[in-house]
């Protein structure tokens, strides 16, 4: 339509609608970088002036009768009529939360619809007229036709007309029709941005709102990740639309907006979400903007913890974990980043605190906390590891029952959850690009928990390698950087050749061969054996009885045993247990030391003995 038109018929809604006038509401863009977190004093959504309802069915009906007072038979005869419900639930409890969010066809918002937003960066919003203890009301818009399934209750604020998401109308009117639509109802009500405009030359043009979301991170060479399956909203008024980040945190919505739109995160999915230490999802409120929405988040903020936090929640739940057991507990969890220092780095709620999480108000289920004694932000490894420790507690719960779960000693919940910290945070940054990440060999200290030794404080008997060790090739206890090495390296026979204990090398064309954990080689001829030392036995020539404080072995033809290390280290020659099938037969079953022994005995891989099991298990049966 051309620019002339267009004024004419904006007079003509004025003189029309002579009770309005025509006033500009104010973008209200981040002041700074969208990187810059806002203060503490404005973490809560900032609310504005209640805004008229442009799609109320009487509004929209005010600006169709505008519109064909001006068109006249050119618009054709149409029924302006509900075609969705502005509606507010109040769920008075956690129980009641989580039956309103399990109905995922709708989008809901802790915060009025109708309603200005006043700045970007707000992490949370709770009507003041209910106590933190309860969850605050939520607001959507459903279609007229659809029944909420959730048993909550809910009022009906509204009932809209929104015809540029209703075929009833895009079928009747084209879309420059329905742009004077709204334009008028817009207008009508005080809600006019002329920064929308379609006297602008060439029309209004459609956009599909999309970006990126990426975080920092202190480990990866560039210090940017990218957030993936982070639902991301782009809302105008009542219609929202959603998607979720892929892999390179990117997003595209198909729905299409003209005007500006309201973009926020929600740190949520059907399986967990993280908390601002209240009840719902903690979110990002961002920009309202008619052009694609990049966030890089920095490490200055709580929407860093958040998004770290739910990086390792994810990886759990959805990623590459080496096969290990997901979470899948039977709520949906509620994990709380809490910006401060606390009592540990994470916490879950009780040893069996599936069986009363409903009816405990605002009680998270795990606790993570994102700063040290000092005051300064934990890096991004340190939030994600203790996140995913938590986490580790939760699928052993589940692996268990709760009741079992009670029997389990402290030694083996805590030292499988340092396990699966380890464990999964390695894979997380391996995957980034950090191949070296945690290498023992490279960093003498870590989640490998390579320098863990004797004496043992109280703590350090909880928090153990003893899992650890059974799936890594690293032996602590003969690293000369870590510990000291006794004088005689062989007490139990050999000499020391920089790296073993030499016992024998067999006469050529002989075999030797360990039977019993003796040292035997097979005589010459019939029954010559010409090693000094040795005699013939009757079938073999007998070299050596090994202890059974030492490992034997066999390499390139030759008979060693493993050197004695620092006896404060455990000595770990175990290895070659599968990670997957550990957690299913032998973790499932082990309630203390003495029934992880037995398991670990019974399901011994390739390569170990019951000898390697009791040598390496001394350590943990003296703390």
């Amino acid at each position: 339509m051309k620019i002339f038109s267009l004024i004419i018929l904006v007079f003509l809604i004025l003189v029309t609608s002579c009770t309005k006038d025509l006033q500009e509401v104010t973008l209200h863009n981040d002041p700074g970088s969208e990187n810059e977190f806002r203060s503490a004093s404005v973490e809560m959504i900032q609310l504005g002036r209640q805004l008229q309802n442009p799609y109320s069915v009487s509004n929209m009906q005010a600006a169709y009768d505008s519109l064909k007072r001006i068109y006249g038979t050119k618009i054709p005869n149409l029924t302006i009529t509900t075609t969705h419900k502005y509606i507010k639930f109040t769920p008075d409890n956690d129980a009641e939360y989580l039956d309103l969010v399990s109905d995922t066809l709708m989008d809901l918002f802790t915060y009025p619809l109708d309603y200005e937003i006043l700045s970007t960066g707000g992490l949370y919003y709770h009507d003041s007229s209910i106590p933190d203890s309860l969850p605050t009301y939520h607001y959507t818009a459903i279609k007229a036709n659809y029944t909420p399934n959730t048993t909550v209750d809910y009022v009906v604020l509204e009932n809209l007309c929104i015809p540029e998401i209703t075929p009833y109308y895009t079928q009747n009117l084209n879309d420059s029709l329905i742009d004077h639509l709204i334009d008028i109802a817009l207008l009508l009500t005080d809600n006019y941005d002329s920064d929308t405009s379609t006297l602008k030359s060439g029309g209004r043009g459609s956009y599909h709102p999309e970006g990126r979301i990426t975080v920092h991170d202190d480990v990866v060479d560039d210090n940017i990740v990218p957030v993936e399956n982070i639902q991301v909203c782009a809302r105008r008024w009542f219609i929202v639309y959603t998607d979720i980040t892929d892999s390179n945190g990117d997003f595209y919505m198909n729905g299409t907006f003209k005007r500006p739109c309201n973009y926020s995160l929600v740190w949520s999915t059907s399986r967990y979400y993280i908390t601002n230490g209240i009840w719902y999802p903690a979110v990002y409120n961002g920009p309202k903007k008619s052009e694609r929405w990049d966030l890089h988040i920095d490490n200055n903020g709580k929407s860093f913890g958040f998004a770290t936090t739910f990086r390792a929640a994810h990886r759990y739940h959805e990623k590459n974990i080496g096969g290990l057991k997901r979470p899948n507990v039977w709520t949906k969890l509620k994990i709380s980043y809490l910006h401060n220092a606390g009592p540990a780095l994470g916490m879950n709620i009780g040893n069996y605190w599936q069986m009363f999480v409903v009816g405990w108000p605002g009680i998270p289920n795990i606790l993570v906390w994102g700063k040290d004694d000092n005051g300064n932000i934990l890096d991004s490894d340190d939030i994600f590891s203790t996140t995913i420790h938590e986490l580790g507690h939760a699928s052993h719960i589940s692996l268990l029952s709760e009741i079992q779960f009670i029997q389990v000693d402290p030694i083996i919940y805590e030292s499988w959850a340092n396990c699966v910290e380890w464990y999964i945070t390695k894979i997380e940054y391996n995957e980034q690009g950090e191949e070296d990440y945690d290498d023992p060999t490279i960093f003498l200290d870590g989640d490998h928990m390579q320098d863990w030794n004797l004496p043992a404080s109280d703590y350090e008997e909880t928090y153990t390698p003893v899992f650890i060790d059974l799936f890594e090739n690293y032996n602590q206890s003969l690293d000369i950087n870590r510990g000291t090495m006794p004088a005689d390296r062989c007490p139990d026979g050999g000499t020391f050749d920089g790296a073993n204990c030499f016992v024998v090398q067999p006469p050529y064309g002989e075999n030797v061969f360990i039977y019993n954990y003796n040292f035997y080689y097979t005589p010459q001829n019939c029954c010559d054996c010409p090693i000094p030392g040795t005699y013939y036995d009757g079938a073999n020539c007998f070299v050596l009885a090994v202890p059974s404080t030492s490992i034997p072995f066999i390499y390139s033809g030759k008979g060693y045993i493993f050197p004695a290390g620092d006896s404060n280290y455990p000595y770990d020659q175990v290895k070659n247990y599968d990670i997957s099938s550990f957690e299913q037969n032998i973790l499932k079953h082990s309630y203390g030391l003495s029934s992880l022994k037995t398991k670990l005995k019974e399901y011994l891989p390739a390569g170990m003995t019951e000898r390697h099991i009791d040598i390496y298990m001394d350590i943990f049966f003296n703390l």
